[in-house]
């Protein structure tokens, strides 16, 4: 998601229920260090890809049975 708080923009992701305990969080919050909307948005969909990465490889780490 994307926000914008005083003049800059941040990039907020809440963390699946499932991974809280795993990532010791409840959501993701990042200053994007831009006030320019369209500079956002492009930080904002690489950032969405790598949380999305991150939460499949967390996820994958959990199910696998330990060695």
């Amino acid at each position: 998601m994307l926000g914008v708080r005083g003049t800059t923009y941040h990039f907020r992701c809440i963390v699946p229920p499932a991974l809280r305990l795993a990532l010791n969080r409840q959501e993701i919050w990042v200053s994007l260090k831009t006030g320019y909307q369209n500079e956002a948005r492009k930080r904002t969909s690489l950032l969405h890809a790598r949380t999305t990465e991150l939460f499949s490889w967390v996820h994958l780490a959990l199910s696998e049975p330990p060695t």
